[in-house]
């Protein structure tokens, strides 16, 4: 996988979260559309074919995007992407936030 063009505005971070990063993901409750479930994140942190990635703005959680592997008689495993936000205060930069995230989560093959 090759990384994508877009840079990533200075101080700013995407990185897989692990289960190590329970806290982190729980301090990120307002991105997700309610609080953080602490055994639901552990489960979800332990899975293999879970993936949450957060972007950091100086140790600032300010978006995530999630996945979950699923594999396909006739498709094999794809990433099902679940689930996008982006804080308010991480929006408007000079290429749309959101963009940026998936680019870098999930960068295109080649």
């Amino acid at each position: 996988m090759s990384k994508p063009e877009a840079p990533l505005p200075d101080g700013v971070a995407i990185r897989r979260l692990v289960p190590a990063d329970l806290d982190a993901v729980l301090a990120a409750s307002p991105l997700f559309n309610g609080p953080a479930d602490r055994a639901a994140t552990e489960r979800f942190l332990a899975a293999p074919d879970h993936h949450l990635f957060m972007a950091f703005d100086r140790d600032v959680a300010v978006g995530f995007v999630s996945g979950v592997e699923t594999t396909h008689p006739d498709k094999g495993t794809e990433m099902f992407l679940y689930e996008l936000a982006v804080d308010a205060s991480a929006r408007g930069a000079a290429e749309p936030t959101h963009h940026v995230m998936l680019d870098w989560t999930f960068p295109s093959e080649g």
